[in-house]
């Protein structure tokens, strides 16, 4: 039988992204005050991972992700939050990834690795052709 990993903590509030603020719990942050974000995400609830003390497979709670926060001045923060399934990130947060990476927030390599295409050179290359048009859509506005 499989047994669910026991949750250690509180998980409080939400975290939530937006094109201008991140908001975690009571605090919000305002993006001009941010100088990096970065991301774990790999764990969802349903998730089965083994460990060398148990014979049986675990099942995971999906909350072992992981947002850091670095800010301008020099600290940072890190909120760790939930998926329900597999790739759940990715597909939801896609929009909001390319507006982070477009403001200098997230690297492009970071960008490639969270969006799921940094293993397939063509789908980079297409990538990085519709970057372009987003970049120079935004200087003429």
């Amino acid at each position: 039988m499989n047994e669910k990993e026991k949750l250690n903590g509180n998980f409080v509030g939400y975290l939530i992204f937006d094109l201008e603020k991140v908001i975690a719990g009571e605090k919000e942050f305002r993006l001009s005050e941010i100088q990096k974000l970065e991301f774990t995400f790999s764990d969802f609830d349903g998730m089965k991972w083994t460990n060398l003390r148990s014979p049986e497979p675990k099942v995971s709670n999906g909350v072992n992700n992981r947002a850091t926060v670095k800010f301008k001045n020099g600290t940072y923060s890190d909120f760790y939050f939930y998926q329900d399934y597999e790739d759940e990130f990715e597909m939801k947060m896609r929009d909001l990834l390319i507006s982070f990476h477009l403001q200098d927030k997230i690297s492009f390599l970071a960008l490639i690795q969270y969006i799921g295409i940094s293993d397939d050179y063509e789908r980079i290359q297409e990538f990085k052709k519709e970057l372009q048009i987003m970049k120079d859509s935004e200087k003429e506005n």
